[in-house]
């Protein structure tokens, strides 16, 4: 995960949203707009208001000092239920409810999309209104829902060899449909 990467260097993004997600041309997730970006030494707290409101972790909402890591575990969540559902998880036009609603720790999933328990569980721990009780980066990589999800970095020339060999198989099966 990038954040692992960014916490190993002492970096909170406190802008994580899926505009700031990019793909490159292997389908690599690539992580952009640094403008809030910040060192964080020693357990320090930031206070500054950042990211957007739809994205932004109670602790934020509520203007209290926060960890900048803690905050990208939170919008790092809102991401992966936009992914898996297609919609938001609160509804940001409300931010008094929408704060209500992080605080009481309600996160409901739309009816009539399957997700297994796993992600759902995923992002339930993510979302924790207590920073203290939200998942670590460690444990979302090792998280149940991660670990049976396959995952491969891609290089440019594997992305070319499997366009290529994807086409071959085209090839191939217009071939044994035009013999029958």
């Amino acid at each position: 995960l990038p954040f692992q990467y960014l916490k190993s260097i002492k970096v909170a993004h406190r802008d994580l949203k899926c505009e700031n997600i990019l793909l490159d041309s292997c389908d690599n997730v690539k992580l952009c707009d640094f403008g809030f970006a910040r060192t964080i030494n020693n357990g320090e707290l930031s206070s500054t208001f950042c990211g957007s409101r739809a994205y932004a972790a109670p602790e934020i909402l509520r203007q209290i000092p926060y960890d900048g890591f803690m905050v990208d575990v939170w919008s790092a969540a809102i991401v992966l239920y936009i992914m898996v559902t297609g919609v938001m998880p609160y509804n940001y036009d409300k931010p008094r409810k929408m704060l209500n609603q992080q605080l009481k720790h309600k996160i409901s999933f739309p009816k009539l999309i399957f997700l297994s328990n796993d992600v759902k569980g995923l992002i339930f721990h993510m979302l924790h209104p207590c920073p203290a009780e939200r998942l670590t980066y460690q444990e979302i990589v090792q998280s149940k829902w991660l670990v049976n999800t396959p995952f491969y970095i891609r290089t440019e020339s594997m992305a070319f060899t499997r366009r290529k060999l994807m086409s071959a198989e085209v090839f191939v099966e217009k071939m044994n449909g035009s013999r029958d």
